[in-house]
């Protein structure tokens, strides 16, 4: 369908376009969000059930790659209310559970990430352990070293700095 001609200047056309352009974006992600709500069907309930029976920094890593996998949140589960037919541990349990839900929720939002500062660092120590071994140093002492070596570098870099500025202290 050709675009209608609105006799207007490049500015307006430009504005005009961008206008529609929002429009159509704000509806196409309305539709998306529309899409992405999920509904707890008893395979989601299953795999909720799986994650609570495990460690927690396990079951926040395999919720955090289920999440990335299918691009979406997992639904909260509704909180527990008490209903005077059932016992108080029986509402315990449940209210539990819908903690610990809560928590491996919480913690899934940044598990993938946690788990790759957790291997760069594990990478790094290695890395630094093998230099001090080359020195002959224990990893403490060549981290002393390091440290005064960089605190070296930086008086120096001011010391520089003061004497072109001609301040003499």
């Amino acid at each position: 369908m050709p675009r209608p001609k609105l006799n207007l200047t490049p500015e307006e056309r430009d504005l005009h376009d961008r206008i529609l352009a929002k429009k159509r974006k704000r509806k196409q992600r309305e539709n998306e969000k529309n899409l992405r709500t999920i509904v707890m069907t008893p395979e989601l309930e299953e795999f909720v059930d799986e994650l609570l029976l495990e460690r927690l920094h396990i079951a926040s890593m395999a919720l955090a790659i289920w999440q990335k996998e299918n691009k979406q949140k997992f639904p909260l589960l509704a909180k527990p209310e008490f209903r005077p037919d059932e016992g108080q541990a029986a509402f315990s349990a449940r209210q539990k559970r819908w903690e610990r839900w809560g928590l491996i929720r919480m913690f899934a939002a940044n598990a993938i990430a946690r788990h790759q500062g957790r291997e760069r660092k594990k990478r790094f120590d290695q890395t630094e352990a093998r230099t001090a071994a080359e020195l002959g140093l224990t990893v403490d002492a060549f981290r002393k070293h390091k440290r005064n070596e960089k605190l070296t570098e930086q008086m120096t870099k001011i010391a520089a700095k003061l004497g072109q500025s001609g301040c003499e202290g």
